[in-house]
């Protein structure tokens, strides 16, 4: 081969479920290079990395960066090969040798026998407030995301959202916060059930107050921190004082940069194989945030599962006797 940097498997994402994938890939005996575009593994992790994630069995509440370092550690372990700041261009079957694709990155050119895609939402940023003075605050006293908890301590702090992270983090700053405020542009929240029974509680000490059918109109301060916020309310504009706002209005996402991978995109997704999490071209495979299939949960435990699945459905494409030879010993019982 003319290149020498070949692999049995590139994993494309470093997200929680493109790292599992790595350890699983490894653990079976392939050898995986993990590639990332941002500088850093995590995924959209790296969005809110002090948040709390709930849905890990036997690890509620662990906080969303210690669950990407035990993820890495284990990938890493694993034998793992990262490429960070890497960016994939383009993929086609490799002309001297019909086995590889040959993978174009921003690092240079790459082959590997198979491919796992697993980009979550695809490149992501945040979604603002959208107000003129907006940018004026930002990473002063207006964040999208939280790095540092202690920050807030005694803070009075307005949270601009609705869903499970806008509520997760009303919970976890009340704990250590003067106030919380927690503006919300719908009169229903888009939260558990259970996480808002929390917030209830919270409200009835005093701690949290809470504004629906409410939009931002006004941030006044200067210097960059924050001082008063005015809201639009159903019952006329309110002044709120302020030291920090945090903006959980979620993520904007496209995947236009897969157009040139090759593979069947619908509706900003990959459909797969739901049982092998094979896409359209055989040897690329995908698991988690970026696949779509009949009744598929977005929760990421579902993410980890498709990812072993995934795994083991490369191991076959790689060694297909070794499927042969599982298939007759099922049949034989």
């Amino acid at each position: 081969m003319v290149l020498e940097n070949n692999f049995k498997t590139v994993v494309i994402g470093a997200g929680p479920v493109g790292l599992f994938a790595s350890s699983m890939l490894e653990m079976l005996g392939i050898h995986v290079a993990i590639f990332e575009t941002r500088s850093e593994i995590g995924g959209q992790c790296l969005l809110y990395p002090e948040k709390p994630v709930y849905g890990i069995p036997a690890m509620p509440g662990i906080k969303s960066i210690d669950l990407v370092n035990s993820l890495y550690k284990q990938a890493l372990d694993s034998g793992a090969c990262f490429y960070l700041n890497t960016c994939v261009e383009k993929i086609n079957k490799n002309e001297e040798d019909n086995r590889f694709f040959e993978i174009t990155t921003s690092r240079g050119k790459f082959l590997a026998e198979s491919i796992v895609i697993t980009a979550g939402f695809g490149a992501f940023t945040h979604v603002p407030l959208g107000l003129p003075n907006e940018s004026d605050f930002e990473g002063k006293s207006l964040f999208y995301s939280i790095s540092d908890i202690n920050k807030f301590a005694g803070k009075n702090v307005v949270i601009a959202g609705g869903g499970n992270a806008a509520i997760d983090w009303a919970l976890e700053l009340s704990k250590i916060a003067q106030s919380i405020s927690i503006v919300h542009r719908r009169e229903q929240f888009r939260c558990n059930e259970s996480t808002f029974a929390l917030l209830e509680k919270s409200i009835k000490k005093g701690i949290t107050r809470i504004y629906t059918s409410s939009y931002f109109k006004e941030l006044i301060g200067k210097n960059r921190q924050l001082e008063k916020i005015i809201i639009q309310t159903p019952n006329g504009e309110i002044l709120l004082y302020v030291n920090n706002l945090l903006v959980f209005f979620g993520i904007s996402t496209n995947i236009d940069y897969m157009q040139n991978w090759g593979i069947a995109l619908e509706n900003q997704r990959i459909p797969i194989n739901e049982t092998t999490g094979a896409t359209n071209i055989p040897g690329i495979f995908a698991a988690g945030d970026i696949v779509s299939f009949p009744n598929k949960v977005n929760i990421i435990v579902t993410g980890f599962g498709e990812a072993a699945k995934t795994a083991y459905a490369v191991k076959f494409f790689l060694n297909p006797e070794v499927a042969m030879q599982n298939n007759c010993q099922a049949l034989k019982g």
